[in-house]
């Protein structure tokens, strides 16, 4: 036999079937089943972090050397 696993809400207690990411009850966000797990979301935070940390500098510095360049 197939035993039915029943979750709980951790903020109000109710009772909820297996794999929902918001208790739909008070609407608190479930706690991840596994920390080693990567989502996609977690990758386009870090791509986006990485690229805004590298380009934004480069893209001020090369409108530095354009305003230089066009001021000469």
């Amino acid at each position: 036999m197939d035993k039915i696993v029943v979750e709980y809400c951790p903020k109000c207690n109710a009772q909820l079937p297996p794999g929902l990411e918001k208790c739909p009850v008070c609407g608190h966000r479930m706690p991840s089943k596994s920390k080693d797990e990567i989502t996609f979301r977690d990758i386009f935070w870090l791509t986006a972090t990485i690229l805004g940390f590298v380009l934004l500098p480069m893209l001020i510095i090369i409108g530095i050397v354009v305003l230089i360049i066009w001021l000469l």
